[in-house]
């Protein structure tokens, strides 16, 4: 019979972390992370020229989480305003029920890379940094005004479905021609 490990008893999940000794000098340093054995780097971080389009969004009160911060959810929203924002700006008038290809998204990866305060504007920038048949990738960062270094990053991976067909479509031309790869 198996032996239940109490846990209290259970090793605790260690973080090391490598080129810093306190968490202040932890940002803007690369940061190498061991849980349980497995390791992870932190993802490059793109500037302000690396992006297409910015859109700005104000902060509001509500924004903050209790420890005074923008909540992380938060910025999940701007990127999504500014993508919708975007695709307009591309011609693609998609925010509609009876538009003909819609966008359906499939995955997220974000990269929290320092925090925010309210009150403060954000430039957000959008760039289509890749292209499939079916599917593309943007990447998003939000950056404080006037800054070149983004609070937060994320690349989203979009597919063209039509909901008439209930199938996925190729990529519009306009999507394709706006391609800038990384």
């Amino acid at each position: 019979m198996k032996r239940v490990v109490p846990l209290a008893e259970r090793p605790l999940h260690r973080w090391e972390c490598s080129k810093a000794s306190d968490t202040n000098e932890l940002l803007g340093k690369t940061l190498k992370l061991t849980l349980t054995g497995i390791k992870m780097s932190k993802q490059h971080v793109y500037q302000r020229s690396d992006y297409d389009y910015f859109a700005s969004i104000d902060s509001l009160w509500k924004d903050m989480d209790a420890l005074g911060h923008i909540n992380h959810t938060v910025y999940l929203t701007y990127m999504e305003t500014v993508r919708m924002r975007y695709r307009k700006h591309l011609g693609i008038d998609d925010n509609r029920r009876d538009a003909k290809i819609g966008y359906i998204l499939a995955s997220v990866k974000i990269d929290y890379i320092r925090q925010a305060r309210h009150p403060a504007t954000f430039d957000i920038g959008e760039r289509i940094c890749r292209v499939g048949n079916s599917s593309f990738d943007t990447l998003t960062a939000v950056f404080i005004e006037d800054e070149d270094s983004p609070v937060v990053q994320a690349r989203f991976t979009l597919v063209a479905y039509s909901y008439t067909d209930e199938m996925t479509v190729s990529v519009p031309d306009a999507v394709r021609k706006a391609c800038r790869c990384l």
